[in-house]
């Protein structure tokens, strides 16, 4: 369809600067803040639980090897290193956090029974990451989700939510009241991390020995 001259020249009024090559791509902090606003619902705008569905709470157990380890089976360096592939020196800059996930239909309908978190930490984009031999980043494991930048609720750095699918934490609601909520994800982006989780989970395939 064509479109009238007008209209064109009026587009040409209202965005000024959109062909403009100078302009700059939008600095990670930038990006950070408008993806917190897509993205997160924060504390303060509105209540958030931690039983609630998308839920990012502050890890509510010590932070040790043992405690790690007997949760979840590694330790603190062989998650962060082995798993999440972050050099020594900036795993300290990797927050661990719970998210709160499940099915749609039964937290709508509060149905009983244990409530499941996947264990994530906020990686800042600047992290030095484990590299092959030719310096490139080794890749993270599939089973490893990863969220927009952004600049989380009282932090003015960057950082992306890392969300391993293969270390659940299955607890009791009256367990699981008493954390800190930190922000929680929303729908949108709640359902890609689901999804993810889900399509990993399944990864169809069987094993059969050819014929000819």
């Amino acid at each position: 369809m064509d479109v009238p001259e007008e209209t064109k020249n009026l587009w040409k009024k209202a965005v000024t600067r959109y062909a403009d090559d100078n302009l700059a791509d939008a600095s990670s902090i930038e990006a950070g803040q408008v993806n917190r606003m897509l993205h997160l619902a924060v504390p303060g705008a509105e209540t958030i639980r931690p039983t609630d569905w998308g839920a990012v709470v502050a890890w509510p157990f010590e932070w040790t090897d043992d405690e790690l380890a007997s949760r979840m089976g590694l330790r603190i360096g062989q998650m962060l290193g082995g798993e999440f592939q972050i050099e020594k020196a900036d795993r300290g800059r990797c927050k661990p956090k719970l998210v709160r996930i499940g099915a749609a239909c039964d937290y709508a309908q509060n149905r009983t029974g244990p409530l499941t978190y996947l264990l994530g930490f906020e990686i800042p984009e600047n992290v030095e990451r484990k590299k092959d031999s030719n310096d490139r980043p080794l890749r993270l494991p599939e089973a490893i989700w990863r969220s927009p930048v952004v600049v989380t609720p009282g932090s003015t750095e960057a950082v992306r939510l890392h969300v391993h699918v293969r270390f659940p934490l299955n607890v009791l609601a009256k367990t699981s009241s008493g954390w800190v909520a930190c922000y929680r994800l929303r729908e949108q982006i709640l359902m890609y991390l689901i999804a993810s989780t889900s399509n990993y989970a399944s990864r169809p395939g069987i094993v059969q020995l050819p014929i000819k």
